[in-house]
C-alpha cells in the first residue's frame, strides 16, 4: 500500500534537515527568521531531480529507475540512476519481505511542541511501517557526495522518528532510521542505519524541546563552525555578526567591518596568524560557499546584486539521445565496432570497493545466538578484508609535493631538510630577511 502526499515546498522554523544547526548555535534560529529562504546551489538543484525521479519511482511503482530516461527537463545521467536505484531497491526490499507493510513518501510531520506549536518537523523521504512487529522504517536519501551523513545520533532523523511516532494510530515498539548516500563512497557502505526504541526517542523529545526554549532567549549564542555555518541563511545574507566578526578576524582583526579589511601578504604574516587561518579554513570555506548559494538565489528572484550578474555555464558540445542508439549509428557511418566507439572501461576505484564491501557484508549472517555487537563486528571484518582484497589491485601514490596537514592527521611527517624538498617548494622569500 503506497500513500503519497504532494506537498508544495516548505521549511519548518525549527526543521528537521536544520537540527543539528539550531541545537547548538541556538541564536541562529532568531537571525535565520529575518532572511528569506536560501536558494538551492547546482548540486542542490541536483539532488533534489534525484529526489524527484525517486519520488517517481515509488509513486508510480517503477523498481528501476532507468526507465525513467528523462526526468523535469534533463536527460538522467547514468550515475544518477545507479544512485537512486540503490534507495528504491532498499525501499522495495522492506515492502516485498514483509507483507502488509505500508509505505509513505514525501511526507510532512510535525513534532507536538508546547515551547514553539506548529513550529517543528519536516518532510521526510520515504516511511515503511511493518505491522507484524510494530517496526517503522524511515528512510533518507543523500545524493550529495562530498559530505558525509552518519546515521548515528542523526538529529534529522530523530525528528522526523519523533513526529511520526506521535502522528501514527498504529502501534510502534521500534524505529529504525536509515541514510542512503551511494555516492560517499565510505567503507562502512551507502546504507546505513540506527535503531532507536520508543522510549529514548520520547526522552530526546523532550531534550529537542529544552533546546528550541532555548532559543528563545534574545541572547542566545551564536556558535559559528563549519557545520553550522554551510546551510544557515543568517550567514548566507550577512546579517549573523559573529559570523562576520570570525571572517574579519581571520584577515584584519583591527577591521569594523568586511569592507574595511585589507588582505595581508602571506609574507609578512607572523607564524601565529597562518596558522589561526588555516585551522579555521573550513569555517571560512563554509561561510564564502553559503554566501555565493544565497547570492546567486536572491539573482534568480529578480533582484539585483553589486558587482554580479547572473550568466550561463560554458557551452559544451554533449551528446543528445539514447547512447547506444548514437554508438549504432557511428558504427554504421564510420565504419566501426561498437568497443571502438564506446570504449569499455573499468568502473572506478570507489564504485568497486563500495560494491566489493557491500558483496562481502551481504555473506555474513546473524547467528540464533549472536549479540548485535558481535554480529556487527563480524560485519565490519568483512568489509576490511574486502579492502584488503582490493588493496591487491592497486597502488597509492602521492599527488604533487608536500602538503601542510594538521597534527592530528595520521600521515608521518616529513623532514624538513632542504634536499628533501628540492624541487617542490619555492625557497626564496621563505628565508629572505
Amino acid at each position: 500500500m503506497t500513500d503519497v502526499a504532494v506537498l508544495e515546498p516548505a521549511h519548518d522554523e525549527y526543521g528537521a534537515s536544520s537540527a543539528k544547526r539550531w541545537t547548538s548555535c541556538l541564536g541562529s534560529v532568531r537571525l535565520c527568521a529575518k532572511c528569506p529562504p536560501s536558494q538551492d546551489s547546482e548540486w542542490g538543484d541536483e539532488g533534489r531531480v534525484a529526489h524527484d525521479l525517486a519520488e517517481l519511482c515509488l509513486r508510480e511503482g517503477i523498481r528501476d529507475a532507468a526507465v525513467v530516461s528523462a526526468f523535469k527537463g534533463m536527460e538522467i545521467p547514468a550515475e544518477m540512476h545507479r544512485a537512486v536505484q540503490m534507495y528504491l531497491d532498499h525501499i522495495y526490499d522492506l515492502l516485498d519481505s514483509n507483507p502488509g507493510a505500508v509505505l509513505r513518501v514525501e511526507n510532512r510531520v510535525k513534532v507536538p511542541s508546547a515551547v514553539v506549536p506548529n513550529k517543528m518537523g519536516g518532510t521526510y523521504d520515504a516511511r515503511v511501517y511493518l505491522p507484524a512487529t510494530k517496526t517503522l522504517h524511515i528512510v533518507d536519501y543523500k545524493h550529495g557526495a562530498g559530505i558525509y551523513v552518519s546515521e548515528e545520533d542523526n538529529l534529522q532523523m530523530q525528528v522526523y522518528a519523533i513526529a511520526s511516532i506521535f502522528e501514527m494510530v498504529d502501534p510502534v515498539v521500534n524505529v529504525v532510521t536509515t541514510i542512503v548516500q551511494p555516492r560517499s563512497f565510505m567503507a562502512m557502505g551507502a546504507v546505513r542505519s540506527a535503531e532507536y526504541d520508543v522510549a529514548t526517542l520520547i526522552a530526546k523529545h523532550a531534550w529537542f524541546e529544552e533546546r528550541a526554549y532555548l532559543t528563545l532567549d534574545p541572547n542566545a549564542p551564536l556558535v559559528p563552525t563549519d557545520d553550522n555555518c554551510r546551510w544557515c541563511t543568517a550567514g548566507g545574507y550577512g546579517v549573523c555578526p559573529v559570523a562576520e566578526k570570525t571572517a574579519i578576524a581571520m584577515f584584519d582583526p583591527n577591521a569594523k567591518s568586511m569592507r574595511d579589511i585589507v588582505l595581508p601578504d602571506a609574507k609578512t604574516m607572523s607564524v601565529e596568524t597562518m596558522s589561526y587561518l588555516l585551522v579555521n579554513e573550513k569555517l571560512f570555506t563554509a561561510i564564502l560557499k553559503n554566501v555565493r548559494m544565497t547570492a546567486t538565489g536572491w539573482v534568480k528572484q529578480g533582484n539585483d546584486f553589486p558587482h554580479f550578474k547572473l550568466a550561463l555555464g560554458n557551452m559544451e558540445r554533449e551528446w543528445y539521445g539514447d547512447k547506444m542508439k548514437i554508438a549504432q549509428t557511428l558504427m554504421i557511418m564510420l565504419n566501426k565496432t561498437l568497443d571502438e566507439v564506446m570504449p569499455r572501461q573499468l568502473i572506478t576505484l570507489t564504485e568497486a570497493e563500495n560494491q566489493l564491501v557491500d558483496m562481502f557484508r551481504s555473506g555474513i549472517v546473524q547467528r540464533g545466538d549472536e549479540t548485535k555487537k558481535a554480529f556487527v563486528g563480524r560485519q565490519n571484518e568483512a568489509s576490511q578484508l574486502a579492502r584488503e582484497t582490493l588493496a591487491m589491485h592497486t597502488l597509492k601514490s602521492p599527488k604533487g609535493g608536500p602538503r601542510l596537514v594538521p597534527l592530528t592527521d595520521p600521515r608521518p611527517a616529513l623532514e624538513t631538510s632542504v634536499p628533501h624538498l628540492a624541487g617542490h617548494v619555492n625557497l626564496k622569500g621563505l628565508t629572505d630577511g
